[in-house]
């Protein structure tokens, strides 16, 4: 935020936890114990730590490779944003998303900063696909189904 100016927010992602199939880990507090690969110095990580302090963290480069260490049994679950689990898990259908999001992470699109008119015109293309349904065809294209109601343009922190 000091470097970059941000749209308002177009999607509302929940980091969540990716298994095998078969695994009986069901959400983050089953990883304790466990080995839980994240993308080095992600807010993921950091996740991890927070929500599954007793997690052994994998810690690579990309979620790609984290996606062959679960495969090779190196790492049981791999943790991040939905949307990235759900990219993974479709290159791979022996693998399942389990349990519910555990943060919020509100996702804008960065632009230069002192580009106020170019924020404006995002934002107010960003409205106008959330109210004309734009914006939940785009969703159901690639996320799938049930659309939720589109997040709103700014978040409350506490």
């Amino acid at each position: 935020m000091q470097q970059i100016d941000f749209s308002d927010i177009y999607y509302m992602a929940g980091q969540q936890v990716l298994v095998k199939r078969d695994s009986p880990i069901a959400s983050i507090q089953d990883t304790n114990g466990k080995r839980v690969c994240a993308a080095k110095g992600s807010t993921s990580e950091q996740n991890v730590r927070k929500f599954a302090p007793q997690a052994e963290l994998v810690l690579l480069d990309s979620y790609t490779e984290c996606l062959t260490a679960l495969q090779q049994g190196r790492a049981d679950a791999i943790s991040t944003d939905d949307v990235i689990l759900k990219g993974l898990q479709k290159q791979d259908p022996n693998t399942k998303i389990v349990g519910e999001p555990f943060t919020k992470e509100p996702y804008g699109i960065g632009i230069k900063k002192g580009r106020p008119e170019f924020v404006k015109f995002i934002n107010d293309l960003l409205a106008q696909m959330k109210r004309d349904g734009r914006w939940a065809a785009i969703y159901k294209q690639y996320l799938g189904e049930p659309v939720p109601a589109p997040p709103p343009a700014t978040i409350e922190y506490n």
